[in-house]
């Protein structure tokens, strides 16, 4: 598998980060595998965030989808049900014995 790292993909102190480290090139996956756990640590965060900030994509399946909306239904008409956290706490319990 081979990766190709755009310095123009990341946000700016990001791309610069990773234009030093990969030179705007392309990277083997056996080359990031060989990195220290630090260096790993930051690549994936710098890829988390720049997924975390792109306003772009946002996916939905379609079952979670229905599921939302009905749940706002319920919000907007008030009759949604709430459970305090002590009694999810109980639920949860219970099913772990």
């Amino acid at each position: 598998m081979i990766w190709i790292i755009n310095k123009t993909c990341i946000g700016y102190s990001n791309r610069v980060y990773l234009q030093k480290q990969f030179k705007t090139r392309i990277v083997n996956i056996d080359y990031l595998l060989k990195l220290d756990r630090k260096e790993k640590m930051r690549i994936v965060q710098l890829l988390w965030d720049d997924i975390a900030n792109d306003n772009n994509y946002t996916y939905v399946s379609v079952e979670h989808k229905k599921v939302l909306d009905e749940r706002m239904k319920l919000l907007e008409n008030g009759k949604a049900e709430f459970k305090s956290l002590e009694e999810i706490e109980l639920k949860f319990n219970s099913l772990r014995k």
